[in-house]
């Protein structure tokens, strides 16, 4: 149907102005439709306004639908043509129109391309707060897009903050997860709930501390947000951002009282998972502001046992100068001097040897790690 556009726009030139016998044959070619049920005006719609105006003058229906259920003005705001998302509005184009997905034509917003000039016509003829299908209302759209105006024209008008879509995540949470910081700023000042779940049990501290934002979670901690909160994995954000090595985050949490102690489903604390990592500087930053060493994890180990298990030397020894107990003995018996001789680990054995306390060490012939 593309293809034949232009084809099509010329015919209508050329009959424009003919008898009105011809009219009824400018009336079978914008009423023809491809296989997906675009109409002409569908395409016009992406293009200049001028071929919108030529369609709807022929007689175009500005309420066409295709076979997805989505108008030419779905197609308008998608392209981002102000023009014809104005002109197709003044000839009483459906604002409110869904698609299949229940997904009005604000729902088209093109990503990172505003313009407040088309928020506006749409957001003052349609329902602010009506959800899709997945649950999202226009804010979501708005703020995942960098639609900041867009967003707080929405909020001016009523747009519900704290509403949640199918997933359990809010608009702020959205912002978030999409790279939106701005947007996620202002949600805060207009009463976004700062310690609001997804299905996942994520808030947007959890968000900001595994991505390693330090102003968006300085920003949180300021609006209350709780430091301890735990996902539905029994995540704390220190558990996240001890796993991604965010060892500013981790500072700033710890200057925050957060609690290095807390255990996940695994029974891991964020040393246990520094430990498996080998985040050496996180490891001793933990350790510092009381990380407790003897902690055993649903295996049986210890963070010391975690950290000869993964192979983690430069970890291995910052836990010893710490006094960690070489001794403690995970699920099938073994201390860590047993695990480093059963992976054949010679370096770990020699790190491990000194601080061995003469333990009796039997032939081991069991592959466990």
């Amino acid at each position: 149907m593309q293809h034949n556009f232009v084809f099509i726009v010329s015919l209508l030139i050329i009959l424009k102005d003919t008898t009105n016998g011809s009219a009824i044959k400018r009336e079978s070619f914008i009423n023809l439709a491809d296989d997906d049920g675009n109409y002409p005006i569908h395409f016009a719609a992406q293009k200049d306004v001028e071929f919108v105006k030529l369609l709807i003058d022929a007689g175009a229906n500005v309420s066409s639908i295709n076979k997805r259920k989505e108008t030419p003005l779905h197609y308008a705001v998608s392209y981002n043509r102000y023009e014809s998302v104005k002109l197709l509005i003044d000839h009483r184009a459906d604002v409110n129109s869904k698609n299949e997905n229940g997904d009005t034509p604000f729902f088209y917003l093109p990503y990172g391309q505003e313009d407040p000039r088309i928020c506006k016509l749409l957001i003052d003829k349609m329902d602010v707060n009506e959800k899709n299908l997945d649950g999202n209302t226009p804010l979501f759209t708005a703020s995942s897009r960098g639609h900041l105006n867009c967003v707080k024209y929405l909020v001016s008008k009523n747009a519900t903050v704290n509403t949640v879509n199918l997933q359990g995540d809010s608009p702020f949470i959205t912002a978030l997860s999409n790279g939106q910081e701005a947007t996620a700023q202002f949600l805060l000042t207009v009463g976004a709930e700062i310690d609001v779940k997804n299905k996942g049990g994520y808030t947007p501290l959890h968000y900001s501390a595994r991505e390693g934002k330090e102003n968006l979670t300085r920003l949180f901690i300021s609006f209350g947000a709780n430091v301890n909160v735990q996902n539905n994995d029994g995540d704390t954000p220190l558990h996240l951002a001890s796993s991604s090595n965010r060892l500013n985050i981790v500072k700033v949490l710890l200057e925050n009282l957060v609690d290095p102690n807390v255990l996940n489903k695994e029974k891991q604390t964020p040393l246990h998972i520094s430990c498996s990592r080998n985040h050496g500087e996180i490891v001793e930053v933990l350790l510092e502001n009381g990380a407790k060493t003897e902690i055993k994890d649903i295996d049986g180990n210890t963070p010391l046992l975690t950290a000869v298990l993964f192979g983690s030397y430069a970890v291995t020894e910052t836990l010893l100068k710490y006094g960690a107990d070489t001794t403690a003995k995970g699920r099938y018996g073994y201390s860590a001097l047993h695990l480093a001789l059963n992976k054949n680990d010679l370096h770990m054995t020699k790190i491990l040897i000194p601080y061995a306390n003469n333990e009796k060490l039997p032939s081991i012939n069991v592959s466990v790690v």
